[in-house]
């Protein structure tokens, strides 16, 4: 049975368009478990308006003051169903393939089930976080 990659942890995944191009020498085939800790769930539409309004603070740093100023919002840190940890999950997935979370008690789920997209993207951004860190994991035992 292939284990696929276990990779190091990483310090976040954040939310970057567009999704990003496989690191050298990755095989996409492979199934990938990506230790990411903590996962905060935010809302797009709150990203978009803190967004939109540091853009307007910064083409036109007269018309809006300091207190204008907005940080991307933090989010709700994402539970297991089971056990309600928030601490220490994993993504696993195949590259290009919705992200499923591993909670450690064992009980696993999917990411994103309304937004396979969205989920997909995280777990690449995980990947390839994990191999920025901390270089390619070692190949899994034959």
């Amino acid at each position: 049975m292939d284990m696929g990659h276990f990779a190091e942890r990483i310090s976040a995944i954040g939310t970057s368009t567009p999704d990003p191009e496989p690191p050298a020498g990755i095989a996409l085939d492979a199934v990938w478990r990506v230790p990411v800790g903590v996962i905060n769930i935010v809302s797009q539409a709150e990203i978009e308006v803190a967004r939109s309004v540091n853009e307007v603070h910064a083409d036109s740093p007269g018309l809006l003051g300091l207190d204008d100023y907005r940080p991307e919002p933090a989010g709700e840190p994402l539970t297991c169903p089971a056990c309600k940890n928030a601490a220490e999950l994993n993504l696993q997935g195949r590259w290009g393939d919705p992200a499923t979370i591993l909670c450690q008690c064992g009980h696993a789920w999917p990411l994103a089930p309304s937004d396979e997209s969205g989920s997909a993207a995280a777990l690449k951004r995980a990947i390839c976080r994990s191999v920025e860190e901390h270089g390619m994991p070692p190949a899994p035992p034959a």
